[in-house]
């Protein structure tokens, strides 16, 4: 069977679809042939010619961010794979399946709206060949959406996460990433998958599951060691939820790339919570250039209200470990949640003001999901009904954010050389003042 997947997404910085390079492996070792059209370095114009010369039974498209989650831009990418969908089905008899991060938050509601054929919820490395092999019984797959009957759709009942403990060590071979180097983008890679964390806005747990599912650390450093004979050394992020959210695994897979005598540069992101001086270290000597500290706000209140389960005290502790250790750091903070005031925008900026952060990435307004701790926040404040359409970008408290919060973020953190105001100039100009405030992190962000 032909397969040919796609991936849509050409949000700046610009990122290899790591998922689909994933399930290239799981179909390709399944005995199909596979074939990759890529947004990021592909001109979308010419897909239509690539459909038409390789004749694919099955497309599959990634859907990695509903939008861009960016209050003032507020881009939004769900009409765009309506049309790629519509197109596709025009130009190919070929069934269509939608997966991917971004599909899973919402994927009976994408399925509705794109007209897609079948949709894979969670991971796909098993879900995804299954399909193949069973497209008139797609009651055998798990993780599936499809329609059944002429108005009816149905998810299959036997849903389950993907023993990734079991799969082999993943090729990497479906991404040019020269293209990606030439445009700035990052290589990720992941270590484990989950996230036991209470962050009220997050869809994360909804989507990997709150079970921490980690990979060997042997078969890590070994992708690690395909993707350096591919030219790929630096630049590598690792894209788990947070890199020490299991923080034996953290420990292992860095000790792990130190015996290996692999030479990379990586960054990664981390929570305040479960780190010492040791696994800091540990990083530094497995090649680890930046660590972007997620902490969302350094004010007691906000910290508390948005579920983050840290301190602000431990913020300042894992931030002097880092100075003493000599990690480079950013801290990412993200205002507009509920409560945020004057008082505890000031209060992260006095807070801030105290660090030596290589930079701050400052954002305001925050996106609400379904079955997240702000979507019944928002419910019961009356900020959004049981119909309110979130496919498209809903933010919390959004005309208070925008007209009375944001100028204030802007004017507090107009002084602050080494911050970096999202939303407010254009993602070029963004990634130049990061490559000024910080040139060895350069376009590591996903």
């Amino acid at each position: 069977m032909i397969v040919l997947l796609i991936n849509p997404n050409r949000l700046n910085p610009r990122v290899p679809p790591i998922g689909l390079e994933y399930v290239h492996d799981a179909v390709i070792r399944a005995g199909h042939r596979v074939d990759l059209f890529d947004f990021g370095v592909q001109p979308p114009g010419k897909l239509r010619d690539h459909i038409q010369r390789t004749a694919p039974d099955i497309i599959g498209i990634s859907i990695r961010n509903l939008d861009d989650v960016d209050l003032v831009r507020k881009r939004e990418f769900v009409t765009p794979v309506k049309r790629l969908v519509r197109s596709v089905k025009l130009i190919s008899s070929a069934k269509v399946v939608l997966g991917g991060t971004g599909f899973s938050i919402m994927p009976q509601e994408l399925m509705e709206e794109t007209g897609a054929d079948y949709g894979i919820v969670g991971d796909g490395e098993q879900a995804f060949p299954a399909l193949l092999d069973n497209l008139d019984h797609p009651e055998r797959v798990p993780n599936l959406l499809y329609h059944a009957g002429t108005d009816s759709m149905i998810r299959q009942t036997d849903s389950r996460a993907c023993p990734i403990t079991e799969l082999p060590v993943f090729q990497r071979s479906l991404i040019d990433y020269e293209k990606y180097r030439q445009t700035g983008g990052s290589c990720s890679i992941q270590t484990k998958r989950g996230c036991n964390h209470h962050c009220i806005y997050c869809p994360e747990p909804g989507i990997s599951g709150r079970t921490i599912r980690c990979r060997p650390p042997e078969l890590v450093v070994e992708e690690l060691g395909i993707l350096a004979s591919f030219g790929v050394t630096d630049h590598l992020f690792f894209v788990d939820s947070e890199f020490n959210v299991q923080p034996d695994q953290a420990t292992a897979v860095c000790e792990a790339i130190c015996r290996s005598g692999l030479q990379i540069s990586w960054c990664c992101s981390m929570t305040p919570l479960n780190v010492d001086r040791t696994l800091l270290q540990t990083m530094k000597e497995a090649g680890c250039t930046m660590v972007i500290w997620s902490v969302d706000s350094v004010s007691e209140q906000m910290l508390h209200r948005l579920g983050k389960g840290f301190s602000v005290l431990d913020v300042m502790t894992v931030t002097r470990y880092c100075d003493e250790i000599g990690v480079p750091y950013c801290l990412s903070l993200l205002f507009g949640g509920p409560g945020e005031d004057a008082h505890t925008i000031d209060e992260t900026y006095r807070n801030i003001a105290e660090n030596r952060a290589a930079f701050v990435a400052v954002s305001a307004g925050i996106r609400i999901y379904p079955k997240t701790a702000l979507h019944t926040i928002a419910m019961d404040e009356g900020e959004i009904s049981a119909s309110t359409n979130l496919l498209y970008p809903v933010y919390y408290g959004h005309d208070r954010v925008k007209t009375e919060l944001l100028p204030r973020i802007r004017k507090t953190f107009a002084d602050m050389n080494n911050s970096v105001m999202y939303g407010r100039v254009p993602d070029a100009a963004v990634q130049k003042a990061i490559n000024r405030i910080y040139p060895v992190y350069k376009n590591d962000s996903h």
